[in-house]
């Protein structure tokens, strides 16, 4: 068929591929029994989820990669796909390429009367680039028009082969060289070039005050490469002094992307993923300087700091960022906007400047500069340690109020940063880093960090939080952390036993099932012993109605179309988080069983779960502020006696629940008893919302305190 290749190609593809190093290329493996793990790149993964499977075939075919947590899998062809964004043949002849196999010719009938008509599609703007990238290339080997260029590279003392590797080029200074010779060539009825239009959307060409002018003139051409070697994008160094500005970058497109894109990641990626650590300098130069010194690991931002994006793309590869500056004031701010990648990912960032204010390509030109280099490096300091010294060198021999305010502003602009959001052990390193800083103890710095909310962020932080927008949060629903959890430590505890509850719900829906006891109302389905809304944290509840709703349904749900349940990129991200947490639950569950002899299972991990969130809601209604009226304690006693009385006689007649809460709760008559009887309001209300009938649930009134908790688990008061 046109503009297909056949299935047999795909197979020899696929038998001659590697399936282990097209991963390895992108993703720091290692192995684990019989298949190799790392994190997944389809997802915001934490621990390693994603398995790559050779072992069911010695090579090619039969090989897969699957993780666990999103669900993502597939072959080589799959992974390549998905990975870079391409289209299946583009895929196919990366492989084919790679392993050396000669694909049936492929033809595209009308593509490119087509492709003139229409908007240019990704992979024109690729072959734009490309195109381009040809063109800078033949002008770099010009004998006039690159003259200026080989002569900029002869003064910074970069070889033949270094130009070759990075493919280093030269724009004329002709504003509408590169126009004419794609024009010249669209020209032609034979013309394999696409459209004018793909060139400008790639940003080679743009539009000037008078029409189509190049993008780059006159300038030394850096090619911008993603990972596959494929260039992206362009970068060009000013040749004439009087031209500005001295740099300038392709625009975005769609294949581009400033917050991502990393400066020679195509050459430094073998070597990030073998030294377990990427150095981040501040431009091409500096990139190209620091793997001709034998620093192959060394990368590029684009006129950016570092990223959370960019810090996502390493972490796969890496476990330690360095960043590289030269100790101007330009570098000390990449440094500030780089620590709020610090407190979002799970990546160990170190600061490195280096002595005398040298940038890398000065230093390493020096005698003995490589060595100065690698001395520099070992001496780098921790992202926060280096921030903390800057801060202690502010108000260091100043007055009582000027560091009070610096305090302030410090914890200030870490709360900005999600200090409150960070986990336990990595919130408290920064605690402690701060409380040697400041001489005040972590303990109260945690207190203060606790009742600050970041700027421009609404109160949910402090307690209260609306439900994201999905299928299962109505609009102008919302979730209430119950004030009657009280200190920090029983709020976290609460969302702490949520979270160990859901994290085995995502592990196996189907645990969904498993029946709980619950106090005169006999043994319950979990779906049915709790309900969305008694959740603290919006997030969790909006994944448990997911569940529950499956589960209520009869539906057979898996993690896989849980994820596709929710719709919302933060659900998504949070139930995969909580899938890796329930498997290392279940881990430790396993470790703790070949010590004691009994391995508890995953339905009884779900048991224990609940019995902490039953305790906890136990201990917190004993904490709730109760308006006692000792003088009148007699006459409120007797007649809430009563009107519980006529409240069950009520429930048995299947009186309506408005006029139950209108009858029986005075808001203006509250004591211990009426609280309760509203809680009982509250819950027959969920069990009718589930089709209970409403007389099988007096008893619901009657309900009696939680069974102590289990021996070893945590119920903070």
């Amino acid at each position: 068929m046109a503009g297909t290749y056949p299935n047999d190609d795909r197979d020899r593809v696929l038998a001659a591929t590697d399936l282990l190093s097209i991963v390895g290329e992108v993703v720091a493996l290692r192995p684990k029994g019989r298949e190799s793990v790392g994190l997944c790149p389809f997802h915001d993964d934490k621990s390693p989820s994603m398995a790559v499977v050779t072992h069911k075939s010695g090579f090619g075919a039969e090989s897969f990669y699957k993780c666990f947590a999103c669900g993502a899998g597939g072959n080589a062809i799959d992974f390549v796909m998905n990975y870079h964004k391409i289209e299946f043949r583009e895929a196919l002849k990366f492989l084919a390429e790679r392993a050396g196999v000669e694909l049936t010719p492929w033809e595209q009938e009308g593509a490119r009367s087509q492709r003139r008509d229409g908007e240019p599609t990704r992979d024109d703007v690729m072959r734009a680039n490309d195109i381009a990238l040809r063109f800078f290339r033949r002008s770099y080997a010009d004998e006039q028009k690159g003259a200026r260029a080989r002569a900029e590279v002869s003064k910074r003392r970069f070889d033949a082969e270094t130009v070759e590797a990075f493919a280093i080029g030269a724009a004329p200074a002709a504003g509408d060289a590169l126009i004419a010779g794609v024009r010249g060539n669209l020209a032609n009825p034979n013309s394999s070039f696409p459209s004018f239009d793909a060139f400008v959307l790639a940003g080679v060409i743009r539009q000037g005050r008078s029409g189509p002018v190049d993008l780059l003139r006159d300038r030394l051409v850096f090619p911008i490469r993603d990972d596959m070697g494929r260039a992206i994008a362009f970068g060009g160094r000013r040749l004439d002094p009087e031209q500005e500005p001295k740099y300038i970058n392709s625009p975005e497109s769609p294949v581009f992307h400033k917050s991502k894109a990393l400066y020679g990641i195509d050459r430094a990626k073998r070597s990030i993923i073998a030294s377990k650590t990427a150095i981040i300098t501040e431009g091409y130069t500096d990139v190209i300087a620091c793997h001709r010194g034998g620093f192959t690991n060394a990368v590029a931002t684009l006129g950016t700091a570092l990223t959370r994006d960019h810090a996502r793309v390493l972490r796969r590869l890496c476990d330690n960022v360095v960043l590289l500056f030269d100790g101007d004031e330009a570098g000390l701010k990449a440094a500030d906007r780089a620590l709020e990648v610090f407190f979002t990912e799970s990546i160990d960032i170190k600061v490195c400047v280096l002595p005398d204010q040298l940038d890398p390509d000065d230093l390493l030109r020096q005698e003995g500069g490589a060595e100065r280099f690698r001395s520099a490096l070992a001496s780098s300091t921790d992202l926060l340690g280096f921030m903390t010294s800057r801060i202690r060198a502010k108000f260091a021999g100043r007055g009582l109020s000027a560091r009070q305010q610096a305090i302030e502003a410090t914890l200030a602009k870490f709360v900005d940063l999600g200090v409150n959001t960070m986990s336990g052990l990595r919130r408290h390193l920064v605690l402690q880093s701060l409380s040697d800083l400041f001489d005040i103890s972590a303990r109260d710095l945690d207190r203060l960090c606790q009742t600050m909310r970041p700027r421009g962020v609404s109160a949910s932080d402090l307690g209260v939080a609306t439900a994201p927008q999905t299928s299962h949060a109505p609009q102008g629903s919302f979730v209430e952390v119950p004030l009657e959890i009280g200190s920090v430590a029983r709020q976290r505890a609460r969302l702490g036993a949520e979270r160990r509850l859901l994290a085995m719900l995502c592990l196996d829906p189907t645990l969904a099932g498993v029946k709980v006891s619950v106090e005169n109302c006999g043994m319950l389905p979990i779906s049915e012993a709790i309900a969305p809304m008694e959740f603290a944290d919006p997030l969790h509840s909006a994944i448990f109605a997911a569940i529950r709703d499956a589960s209520e349904s009869g539906e057979a749900l898996c993690f896989a179309s849980l994820l596709s349940e929710l719709r919302e990129p933060d659900l998504k991200r949070l139930a995969s988080d909580l899938y890796t947490f329930g498997e290392d639950l279940m881990q430790a569950a396993s470790s703790h069983g070949s010590m004691t002899g009994h391995r508890r299972t995953a339905a009884e991990e779900v048991v224990t779960s609940w019995q902490d969130l039953e305790n906890l809601e136990r201990r917190a209604r004993l904490k709730r502020p109760v308006l006692r009226n000792e003088a009148s304690s007699t006459d409120a006693s007797v007649d809430t006696t009563n009107k519980s009385k006529d409240l069950s006689s009520a429930i048995a007649t299947g009186t309506d629940q408005s006029d139950l809460e209108s009858s029986f709760v005075d808001s203006h008559q509250v004591d211990a008893k009426g609280f309760e009887i509203r809680n009982a309001v509250e819950r027959l209300a969920r069990a009718r919302e589930r089709g209970h009938d409403a007389t099988a649930t007096s008893a619901i009134f009657e309900r009696r305190s939680s069974p102590a908790p289990e021996v070893g688990r945590s119920s903070n008061p």
